[in-house]
């Protein structure tokens, strides 16, 4: 992937976190991209919304990118593929990573 691709990807994900703040959650957004660059998923923070602790950007991401894979047998390994891409330095983020066994992290700062 060109390095447009990857800050465009990014500018997916802080749109996601400036609209989480919008609606009072913490700003973190998430992208989940395929090694062709396709966008699987991209999420917000919706704990609060959700009433759901484990409502993070980055969960809520993986799990979208997961259904968005047509073939229920095919999710774990495609997704496994994919790259997360998160801006803020965010702890749950290398959780995640190791949940859905992604190979790629992109973490950049939020400005």
């Amino acid at each position: 992937m060109t390095s447009t691709g990857a800050v465009s990807h990014m500018a997916l994900a802080l749109a996601e976190a400036r609209a989480a703040a919008a609606r009072g959650e913490v700003p973190v957004g998430a992208v989940v991209v395929s090694p062709t660059g396709e966008v699987l998923a991209v999420a917000g923070n919706r704990t609060l919304e959700l009433r759901d602790p484990t409502a993070h950007a980055e969960t809520l991401a993986i799990r979208g990118a997961c259904a968005a894979v047509a073939q229920p047998i095919d999710r774990i390994a495609v997704v496994a593929e994919c790259r997360l891409e998160a801006p803020p330095d965010h702890d749950i983020v290398f959780n995640q990573q190791d949940a859905h066994r992604s190979r790629r992290l992109a973490r950049r700062e939020a400005r």
